[in-house]
């Protein structure tokens, strides 16, 4: 079982800047990712850029979704139904948000 090293969620978004841990130090929360984006030529797309903000803000959200407390019970789950290639993929994608080989 891995123990998480990020920061604990949740995260929030606003502006384009990723949030978490509001405190007297930080009133409006320790900034996790700023999510502004300069395309070539000077092209803003604040589409992509909130939509990057809003994915960044929900990954604690979902790796505890994939590991609650840090065991991979979903994963263990799909593999004795034979979703190998599914829980393949989630140990993957856990592996990956904390730095770990798959």
């Amino acid at each position: 079982m891995n123990e998480s090293k990020h920061t604990p969620g949740p995260w929030t978004h606003s502006n384009l800047v990723v949030r978490a841990g509001r405190s007297q130090k930080h009133p409006m929360g320790r900034q996790i990712a700023d999510c502004y984006r300069e395309f070539p030529a000077g092209h803003f797309d604040e589409g992509e850029n909130a939509a990057n903000a809003q994915l960044i803000a929900a990954a604690p959200d979902l790796l505890a979704c994939l590991h609650p407390n840090g065991n991979p019970s979903i994963s263990k789950m799909l593999r004795s139904h034979g979703y190998i290639h599914e829980a393949d993929n989630i140990d993957a994608a856990v592996a990956k948000a904390q730095g770990t080989p798959a």
